[in-house]
């Protein structure tokens, strides 16, 4: 399978709740209005450590975007998704995380 590289983020760092890979820094969130189907969320400017998957479109509060869910490294779990594509064209490279 190969070695496992995971970046080390210095600061008060958000991580995964299974396997504590960190993700993001709170420095990197943009809101904190964000809710997920589990309950609140936050959106981050930029995470590392993670995955992503299939593009699709998702209709959510706020309507129909292009999301792809993203994963931890570490464990597989998924930790969020990735804003792809809003509904009015334009581009998003924020992920929104569930506060767990």
């Amino acid at each position: 399978m190969g070695r496992l590289f995971l970046m080390h983020l210095e600061g008060n760092a958000y991580s995964c709740k299974f396997c504590r890979t960190h993700l993001g820094l709170a420095a990197d969130i943009i809101s904190k209005s964000f809710h997920s189907k589990h309950g609140k969320a936050y959106l981050f400017n930029r995470v590392v450590n993670v995955t992503s998957g299939v593009k699709e479109d998702r209709l959510m509060m706020t309507g129909m975007h292009t999301v792809s869910d993203i994963f931890c490294v570490g464990c597989g779990s998924i930790v969020g998704w990735k804003y792809v594509r809003f509904c009015d064209g334009h581009f998003a490279i924020s992920c929104a995380l569930p506060v767990l």
